[in-house]
């Protein structure tokens, strides 16, 4: 897992420490440290991430497992190859990109956003308060909805998309 981030203002808390295993970095991730560096980037093996209340930027890039994130407006990509995206968005400091290779997207989105959904396999589902359109062709699903000054851009290539509020 590549894990990077630009840090602005406040030091924030990267992720709970002890689901890490340190790759050739020499940063501390021991439980509590808070990271107080303007920039980094932090490569990980086969874990399961929860980044929850980070501030700064982030991404967040993996192989297997899975990615929760809540709480971090700050989230600029998750990019899997296999396994599961979680995210809650209350907020977003700039544009969004969520993509898994093989496995499922869940957004549980309460802020204003166009959002871009796209499948090549798999099955779209957009709570009824988005007043989506969902469009199935030969090569998959997609959908666009949603006003904001921010973007998210979601896709699978075989897994299924929630949106919800």
């Amino acid at each position: 897992m590549r894990f990077s981030s630009k840090k602005r203002g406040k030091p924030g808390r990267v992720c709970p420490a002890e689901v890490f295993r340190e790759l050739e970095t020499g940063l501390d991730f021991s439980p509590g440290r808070l990271l107080e560096s303007k920039a980094f980037t932090h490569e990980f093996k086969d874990i399961f991430p929860d980044c929850n209340a980070f501030s700064g930027e982030l991404s967040v890039h993996s192989v297997n497992g899975n990615i929760d994130i809540s709480e971090s407006p700050g989230i600029r990509i998750a990019e899997l190859v296999n396994g599961n995206i979680e995210c809650v968005i209350n907020a977003l400091e700039d544009d969004l990109e969520l993509a898994v290779v093989n496995g499922s997207i869940t957004l549980n989105l309460s802020t204003d956003a166009e959002v871009e959904i796209e499948t090549i396999s798999g099955v779209i589902e957009i709570a009824e308060i988005f007043n989506a359109y969902i469009t199935d062709d030969i090569v998959g699903s997609s959908s666009e909805f949603g006003d904001g000054e921010f973007s998210i851009e979601i896709s699978t290539v075989s897994g299924n998309i929630i949106i919800d509020n």
